[in-house]
């Protein structure tokens, strides 16, 4: 042994900084840091070709051991060169890396006790780890770098901490990120102190894993096992602990091996100190969906079965005593289905509160430990949560772990009796999902601005305890988990200020600060544009109806072909986002390629094909039904789109020989049919068929029209300047026109042609040549065949306008003013109601949020109340629909609301509401669109300048947008868009 000492002296010294420390709060000290240029007082980890030995305690945690290993193998990828791992029992180098477990480790323990090493901030934290570059500690050594942790996770996260800093990603190995490459590292002198994590249990659930994770583990990566065994794990856990996470909840869906059917699961996660849990479902640890069998075992019944249920797990419980975990309390059907039994609703309570006791007195018997000292969850998901809001009493010591609706919308947090509860509670969390009214599993395209506002809420009420996070297959979520756990370990580094960048930053760290504002702009562009539709929803129909496995019927969408541009400038969005991304994928260095293929390439490129996929598709009917040969040209681009799809998806599948090969696919849930072509239609051309005219906010079954009207081209409307002309072919034969306009002012894109399939001209006004009156008109006459058809084209350059008075204010345009709520002219606070623009959220990317859910609820009905105030100039008068766009989120619970007022001028206050119960249509319709509509109405009495505001009722509403109705809108999904002049 190189150290001797008495370990009764090493006890109590440890005992001493215990009750000195254990209740004392530090905060992070960052004063020692990661360099690679030399300077006498930082430690050599790597110079002139050398790089140091690495030492730890062979009778520490075996996770410590493996961490060791892992650091030795991340230097070698930084900087080609192996350093040595040694155990307690040789001789320390003259600049060893020493690696502990404070009271576990006979090299940290010395150098506490000869007072080498202050572990103050440190000892007796959960999780809590820190490193210091000491000068000579022992005899022999010359400076020391010493990773130490309070416990064994906790070390293990120091050490990879390091491992991080000095370039290696945690996602090395799940994403092939590599390494940046460097000679020579050095650690700064001083320390390094991370305290506890802000959330006690982090980790991820891998769930609905049929299509991707067990393809890949049982086809590729565990071929032998022909499952998603211990070999996989080995990798996930890997990645747990480099993401300073510490809980699995497995894979548990029926096709693939339930976790203790291979013990060496449970060895695995022991040996990476990882801790077990099982989902909602699962009672202590048992998966149902494949460990029940019905033959043998009986009905799963509660009511009925009760001793072979409780049988099962007894086994179960004394089969994993011994590992960690944190056993959830639960009983709900086989897999995800509700509690079977006819019993009334307060039957239930009791059954459910009979069947906790039970459970836990199993663990009681098995784990030979006080209850009270057994990490516990209780998850009211779905079904369950209505039997609890009946009465049903929780045990105090357990935590209430509070599920989203699936959709990204936390149901439930606690309320003020529920935050004193001794076991606290935590949350549920999902970025992919299988379920109605819609899966989501391809890759995860939830917004980190509402991952920020739903876990940052929950955490405001206490949810500190644990935090589970539906990963899916994991690979296409790479992102939202590393995002959800930072969260996690210190979720006050985050606020409404810097999530919308943090991807970006993510991404910069990776690939080079150079991108950091190409970044910014994609990711922004990715999240905003499937936040109304994400590209799973894209095939316009809905799955599971009545509860049943249904095929989805793939339908039209509700993006609009003819009003507001609205379907062609997403298209032209993802053309343009897609370009972007190319254009970075095709600068970085080939090894990058991998990686940024994975992170980022492929769900814009995905994105943007499934858009034009389903997009097109749904155009090509349209046209079809009216007779245009352009519906054929459309059929055949939307079958390249699938092609490119299936490419695209073997690419990924393929890259770096195939390591990811059965990982990705487009096709996954059982009744999703996203992956098939939608509905095609073809047109026989006609034999000397004739052209036909369509114009912007026409749809094209008006063909009998020969007189179209544009809708009117506003001066102040500068991002919308242009409205179309479609020149249609119903024939066989390309036909010629021509354009003719009776006005100088009226400009067109082109005069003349010759339209085999279809022509767009683009209509334009010469602001310079155009009357001097406020109102005015002219008229475009296209010729063919003998024949005329006449565009009208109205322009509107108010005096308003022109002398400046609508500086800074939202103006009616063609009968409508749209507001972005986050884009506010001013607001109105109180000590109590802070008010927040949420950027990177909203259907305008920008929302506005009022309060936090636990402040005090407002008086809407009070002129006074915190709001937000939006001048606006109208011109027309009468009343006028007011439509409001808010985030669909829950309240606190059943006792709070959703409220928020909408007001004229500081006139009456007319009440919205954001929310809307659970599996009820309109709640159905909120998630898929990521937002709810309130239809008020208002008077305007006179034309010109007035204000609308949004009042604070309800605290922690969210409000995206804001539509008025003076009679011109048009039918479309996300309305119009807001026009504020610029001052």
């Amino acid at each position: 042994m190189l150290f001797t000492m008495s370990k009764n002296y090493l006890k109590s010294t440890l005992s001493l900084l215990l009750v000195a420390f254990s209740f004392t709060a530090f905060a992070q000290v960052n004063n020692s840091v990661v360099s690679y240029t030399n300077s006498s007082s930082s430690f050599p980890l790597v110079s002139n070709q050398k790089a140091a030995t690495i030492f730890y305690d062979n009778k520490d945690a075996l996770v410590v051991a493996k961490v060791a290993r892992f650091l030795q193998h991340d230097i070698m990828e930084v900087t080609s060169l192996m350093p040595a791992v040694k155990d307690q029992t040789q001789k320390l180098t003259q600049y060893p890396v020493i690696i502990g477990t404070i009271g576990q480790s006979v090299l940290i323990d010395k150098l506490i006790a000869t007072k080498k090493l202050d572990v103050s901030k440190v000892v007796g934290h959960w999780e809590s780890f820190g490193w210091a570059v000491i000068d000579k500690p022992a005899s022999g050594v010359k400076k020391a770098l010493v990773i130490f942790g309070n416990d064994r996770r906790g070390t293990a996260f120091g050490t990879l901490e390091l491992s991080k800093k000095i370039g290696v990603s945690p996602f090395g190995w799940w994403a092939d990120v590599p390494s940046i490459k460097k000679k020579e590292i050095y650690i700064t002198k001083g320390e390094l102190i991370m305290p506890s994590p802000s959330v006690k249990y982090r980790g991820i659930f891998i769930n609905d894993e049929d299509w991707g994770m067990y393809q890949w583990a049982s086809k590729t990566f565990e071929k032998d096992l022909k499952d998603i065994g211990p070999k996989t794990y080995a990798k996930v856990f890997e990645l747990l602990l480099r993401l300073k996470a510490n809980t699995i909840w497995p894979a548990m869906h029926p096709i693939s091996g339930a976790f203790f059917k291979f013990p060496d699961n449970k060895k695995v996660a022991d040996s990476f100190a990882i801790v077990t849990g099982s989902s909602h479902p699962e009672p202590l640890m048992f998966n149902n969906a494949s460990e029940w069998h019905h033959d043998t075992m009986g009905d799963w019944n509660y009511d009925t079965n009760k001793a072979g249920i409780l049988k099962a797990l007894g086994n179960r419980v004394a089969e994993n005593a011994g590992n960690e975990t944190v056993y959830t309390i639960a009983l709900r059907g086989i897999h995800d289905a509700g509690m079977i039994n006819n019993l009334s609703d307060k039957d239930k309570v009791k059954l459910l509160e009979n069947a906790i006791n039970d459970e836990r007195n199993l663990l009681t018997t098995n784990l030979k430990k006080p209850i009270e000292e057994v990490p516990q969850v209780f998850i009211p998901y779905k079904e369950v949560l209505e039997v609890y809001e009946r009465g049903l009493k929780v045990p105090d010591d357990v935590t209430l772990v509070w599920p989203d609706d699936n959709f990204g919308y936390i149901k439930r947090l606690s309320n003020a009796d529920e935050r004193k509860r001794k076991g606290g509670s935590g949350v549920y969390y999902h970025v992919s999902y299988l379920g109605e009214p819609h899966d989501y599993l391809w890759f995860s395209s939830t917004p980190p601005a509402l991952m920020y506002e739903e876990l940052s809420k929950a955490y405001s009420t206490g949810a500190d305890q644990f935090w589970m996070l539906n990963v899916g297959d994991l690979k296409g979520s790479e992102y939202s988990m590393d995002l959800f756990l930072d969260m996690a370990w210190d979720i006050s580094k985050f606020s409404f200020d810097n999530i919308h960048t943090h991807q970006a930053n993510w991404l910069s760290n990776i690939y080079g600060k150079k991108y950091q504002t190409q970044f910014e702009g994609i990711t922004n562009d990715f999240y905003h544009l499937a936040f109304p539709h994400k590209p799973e929803f894209m095939g316009g129909g809905v799955e599971w109806i009545n509860g049943q496995n249904k095929d989805e019927k793939l339908a039209n969408t509700q993006f609009s072909l003819y009003n507001y541009n609205e379907a062609q400038a997403r298209l032209d969005a993802y053309t343009d986002l897609s370009k972007r991304t190319q254009a970075i994928y095709s600068q970085l260095p080939e090894n990058q390629q991998p990686s940024f293929f994975q992170l980022m390439y492929y769900p814009v490129k995905g994105s943007e094909l499934m858009n034009k996929k389903m997009l097109w598709a749904q155009q090509n009917r349209a046209e079809a039904l009216a007779g245009f040969t352009h519906a054929n040209v459309l059929k055949d681009s939307v079958l390249m789109m699938q092609k490119d799809l299936d490419d695209l998806t073997k690419n990924y599948n393929s890259l770096l020989g195939g390591k990811w090969d059965k990982m990705m696919s487009i096709k996954s849930g059982y009744t999703s049919k996203l992956d098939n072509l939608p509905v095609l239609d073809a047109v026989s051309p006609q034999k000397n068929g004739d052209l036909k005219v369509t114009v912007s906010g026409e749809e094209l079954n008006e063909q009998k029209n020969t007189n179209h009207q544009l809708p009117t081209i506003n001066a102040y409307d500068l991002a919308n300047q242009s409205q179309l002309i479609n020149i249609y072919n119903k024939g066989d034969e390309a036909k010629t026109w021509e354009a003719k306009t009776n006005q100088t002012w009226i400009k067109l894109s082109k005069m003349k042609g010759s339209t085999k399939f279809l022509d767009k001209i683009l209509v334009n006004i010469d602001w310079d040549k155009a009357p001097a009156e406020e109102y005015f008109d002219g008229e475009v006459s296209i010729q063919f065949n003998n024949k005329i058809e006449r565009v009208f084209v109205s322009g509107f350059n108010p005096k308003a306008y022109k002398d400046g008075s609508l500086a800074d204010l939202y103006v009616e345009h063609n009968g409508v003013i749209a507001f972005n709520a986050g884009d506010f002219n001013r607001k109105f606070e109180s000590k109590d109601i802070k008010i927040t623009t949420v950027n990177g959220l909203g259907l305008e990317n920008q929302s506005v949020k009022f309060g936090d859910i636990l402040d005090p609820k407002q008086d809407r009905w009070d002129v006074n109340t915190p709001r937000t105030e939006y001048d606006f100039y109208a011109f027309s008068t009468g009343r006028v629909d007011v439509y409001t766009y808010a985030l669909p989120t829950f309240a606190l619970d059943r006792e709070h609301d959703t409220l928020y007022g909408i007001g004229l001028d500081k006139g009456v206050t007319a009440d919205a509401v954001a929310g809307a119960q659970e599996y009820t249509q309109l709640w159905r319709d909120n998630v898929l669109r990521n937002f709810s509509v309130c239809k008020t109405s208002i008077y305007i009495d006179k034309p010109g300048k007035h204000t609308l505001q949004i009042y604070a009722n309800s605290p922690g509403v969210i409000v995206q947008k804001v539509v008025m109705d003076f009679g011109g809108m048009k039918k479309s999904f996300l309305g119009p868009k807001p026009i504020k002049v610029k001052k």
